[in-house]
């Protein structure tokens, strides 16, 4: 009976006490030595041995990271599209689109059919704004007010942003857009 008295009054110390407090501080740390663990041998998981790379394998290597990154800084030049031409690639291979344009970087030229506001954030809807047709509309910039002012209802503009993808109906949406001159 002693031995489960003490052990009682341990567990009763340990919770009442800033043990408890130290014990899910080490849980934290615990935890983040696992997630660094897991994401260790997932790195080493993907299988590249550098080492056992040529020279020229090495630069081209050097080339292709290069190139995607400056392709996803923006530093190469955007093909522009059109409304229509966008939806036409989502509906003949929805996949291949996605992979292209979703949560990436589009430049689309199209008629503006309307310019509004939407809680805090200005709307600019490309296309020809018919009730069956396709439309994308572009949800701008705040630093953009001056460039949306000089805009025209039923004039082309070229505008850049953020495609979600998976057209809707006939709407998509474009985030974080800027006009291009």
């Amino acid at each position: 009976m002693e031995g489960g008295a003490r052990f009682s009054g341990f567990l009763h110390f340990y919770f009442s006490t800033s043990v408890l407090r130290g014990g899910v501080i080490m849980k934290k740390i615990l935890i983040l030595g696992i997630l660094c663990f897991v994401l260790t041998v997932s790195v080493l998981a993907e299988g590249i041995d550098y080492g056992n790379l040529s020279p020229e394998e090495l630069q081209q290597l050097i080339a292709d990271a290069s190139s995607a990154l400056e392709e996803k800084n923006g530093n190469t030049e955007l093909s522009v599209i059109s409304v229509d031409d966008l939806f036409t690639l989502y509906s003949e291979n929805e996949a291949a689109a996605d992979l292209k344009y979703t949560n990436n970087l589009v430049r689309i030229e199209d008629n503006v059919y309307d310019i509004d506001k939407e809680g805090k954030k200005y709307r600019v809807k490309l296309g020809d704004g018919g009730l069956f047709s396709n439309s994308i509309i572009c949800y701008m910039k705040e630093d953009q007010i001056s460039k949306i002012a000089g805009l025209e209802k039923d004039s082309d503009a070229v505008i850049e942003g953020i495609c979600e993808g998976n057209p809707s109906w006939s709407i998509m949406y474009l985030k974080d857009c800027i006009i291009v001159d």
